[in-house]
């Protein structure tokens, strides 16, 4: 055979590190063995390679391209199953099957997911900062920047702190002045105040006139939220008194402060959009903010706020209320500097100790008690209670008092 040349190379030519060509006859035996079993080699058929593609695809449709390394272990795993079912069709059936059109569809599948899931991701970034960067610091910005998803924007229900600010009088003082001049100061103030609410990771929720109203804890949530609002009315409030100094007009701020559950989200129409909060403790602050006036105080916090921030912050109780629209009564508190000192200990254990004498009705001791702290500290919130003293020792309040006092303004 060997000299009719009558041999010819096939892949079980190498043997033992040799190699030993194959026969012609051996190949035409070989072949008519192939036909007469029915077990030579076939093309896998179309319908299947269609139905393999698809299979393959399907998971690829629905995978997170956002989390890269789940993503790349997916595609990988395909992959391999690709290779796998490869042999498993030569060996168990004698198919031939095309690898290319699958590796070709998986590339090219995966390559436009990440595509698009990267096209998607700067779409949302783009939506998150148009709707976050000019009311919240830029550290919370890049926070969030990093992972938009985080962000509902679609509404939830977050134990959160809101602030409420108001000038005392300004809209008195503006009535006859240039308004040039007007906008001027607003806008000084409210670049002030919102440097400081920045500088404790707040968020402005919006700009009324003269008014901030300034989220804690969102979007961006951090814990010490409660501490960081009370920081920073402490702050700005000082922040107001220097401006004085600068010839800003001598208008007190007032701060009204809580902490609780609230809805927390965009809300509006699809024309125009606000990132805001809703609730009963957002009302609640708005109530606060507006009783500093009555109790001739600068900030007033509610229960919650103060029970996050007494360890850090010097406060006192000033007064067990129902504010107008809530049945429940609140404990209010008024956070009084940053650290203690003796006379302000002094202070504090002296107003509640007057506090619980009028508590308990004992009227002329507690009306000692508070007319010694309003002439040794000028304290306006223990005038307000020599009113009320006045008033119940000629009128008692009825037997179940319980030393609550019912809000009727806003």
């Amino acid at each position: 055979i060997t000299e009719f040349h009558d041999i010819y190379p096939t892949p079980f030519n190498l043997k033992n590190g040799s190699f030993s060509p194959t026969p012609g006859v051996e190949i035409h035996a070989t072949a008519l063995g192939n036909i007469l079993k029915d077990d030579g080699l076939k093309h896998l058929p179309t319908a299947y390679i269609w139905g393999i593609i698809i299979l393959l695809v399907l998971p690829l449709l629905f995978l997170p391209y956002g989390r890269t390394f789940l993503s790349i272990g997916v595609f990988a795993f395909l992959l391999l199953t690709i290779f796998i079912l490869d042999f498993y069709l030569f060996v168990r059936f004698r198919y031939l099957m095309p690898i290319t059109p699958f590796i070709t569809t998986l590339l090219l599948t995966y390559i436009s997911g990440t595509t698009l899931s990267i096209i998607e991701s700067q779409k949302e970034k783009r939506l998150v900062r148009n709707i976050f960067q000019k009311y919240v610091p830029g550290v919370i910005m890049d926070e969030i920047l990093k992972n938009p998803g985080a962000i509902n924007l679609g509404g939830e229900k977050k134990i959160l702190t809101v602030m409420f600010t108001d000038i005392e009088g300004f809209t008195s003082f503006s009535e006859g002045k240039d308004p040039s001049v007007v906008v001027n100061l607003i806008n000084k103030y409210l670049g002030e105040m919102t440097e400081i609410i920045f500088k404790h990771k707040g968020t402005v929720d919006k700009y009324e006139g003269d008014a901030i109203m300034a989220v804690f804890g969102a979007p961006y949530y951090y814990e010490e939220h409660p501490l960081e609002a009370v920081l920073a009315a402490l702050e700005m409030n000082e922040r107001v008194k220097r401006m004085w100094e600068e010839g800003f007009p001598r208008l007190k701020t007032r701060f009204g402060i809580n902490t609780g559950l609230m809805i927390v989200g965009n809300m509006g129409t699809e024309e125009r959009m606000d990132y805001t909060v809703i609730g009963d403790s957002v009302n609640v602050a708005s109530r606060l903010e507006g009783a500093n006036k009555f109790y001739g105080t600068d900030i007033l916090v509610g229960e919650n706020t103060y029970e996050y921030a007494k360890e850090k912050i010097p406060m006192r109780e000033i007064d067990l209320i129902r504010v107008k629209g809530k049945k429940e009564p609140v404990h209010i508190y008024e956070p009084l500097g940053f650290e203690w000192d003796d006379r302000l200990k002094e202070f504090v254990e002296l107003f509640h100790r007057a506090l619980y004498l009028y508590r308990s009705r004992n009227w002329d001791e507690a009306e000692k008690l508070f007319k010694h702290i309003y002439r040794t500290y000028l304290d306006r919130a223990s005038d307000v209670f020599l009113e009320r003293i006045n008033i119940f020792k000629t009128n008692p309040p009825l037997e179940n008092w319980d030393g609550v006092f019912t809000m009727k303004t806003k």
